[in-house]
């Protein structure tokens, strides 16, 4: 699209945004332009007329850019976008892959043989509800940008945010059993002081396997996120400089 290319010209200049985020404004903005004149146009008017009143519309005022920084400068956005940024290093990639990979090997073998699923506290159901949500999703956006490769900027980041969160919540849940099985051991100590070692014993194994598993479903979450995020970063970076390439004339 190169009608409209003069205008978000001045929109990106007037955007005191970093990146990843200022191309993901100025590709958002350029699809509601081009919508915005595609119902001009079937409204019955003239693609010119159409085009002037897209422009009319979209000739953002110094309080509405101010507006757009804004939503796009919150706490949360910006710590993703941070994220999102080092996730393009292909040094920070490799440190998390090669985590993810001695943690798989220490912990595979177990969990192949079903020794570490067996072994795991009852917090183990949502962890794995959890993971099995995230990879669904990780695959989905995997075959969509690597395979079929759809890259409509409106669903681009569609899914990205939630295997983050998956992670994180990864983790919540494996340290979290681990404290309440803590809890529960202490509780039941105080009651049978002769078993008490048994108990402990016990929530050792649980906790252990539980965190096994809960931190390599995370870095595994984690690192299909950034594979991601620095695909859709490279995606969104490209089609935004092709909107913002000078207008050739026809004549």
């Amino acid at each position: 699209m190169t009608r409209f290319n003069d205008a978000l010209t001045r929109i990106a200049g007037a955007l005191a945004i970093p990146q990843p985020a200022r191309s993901r404004v100025l590709l958002e903005i350029a699809a509601d332009m081009e919508d915005m004149y595609q119902a001009c146009v079937s409204e019955g008017l003239s693609e010119d007329e159409a085009e002037q009143r897209t422009l009319e519309h979209f000739g953002p005022s110094d309080e509405a850019l101010q507006d757009l920084v804004a939503v796009h400068s919150t706490a949360v956005k910006r710590v993703l976008d941070g994220l999102s940024e080092q996730a393009r290093s292909r040094w920070e990639r490799g440190l998390l892959a090669v985590l993810v990979v001695f943690a798989v090997v220490v912990g595979g073998q177990p969990l192949i043989g079903g020794r570490l699923l067996s072994g795991m506290s009852s917090f183990a159901w949502p962890i794995l509800v959890f993971a099995a949500i995230g990879f669904l999703i990780g695959a989905t956006r995997i075959y969509s940008l690597f395979i079929k490769k759809d890259h409509d900027t409106r669903r681009l980041r569609s899914g990205l945010n939630p295997l983050i969160v998956f992670a994180i919540v990864e983790l919540l849940l494996g340290f979290g059993g681990a404290w309440v099985g803590l809890f529960l051991v202490v509780t039941r100590t105080l009651d049978d002081m002769e078993r008490s070692g048994i108990y402990l014993f016990d929530w050792m194994l649980k906790s252990s396997a539980t965190l096994c598993f809960s931190m390599i479903a995370a870095m595994l979450l984690a690192l299909t996120w950034m594979v991601l995020v620095a695909r859709v970063a490279a995606i969104e970076q490209a089609e935004a400089a092709l909107l913002l390439r000078p207008r050739i004339s026809k004549h």
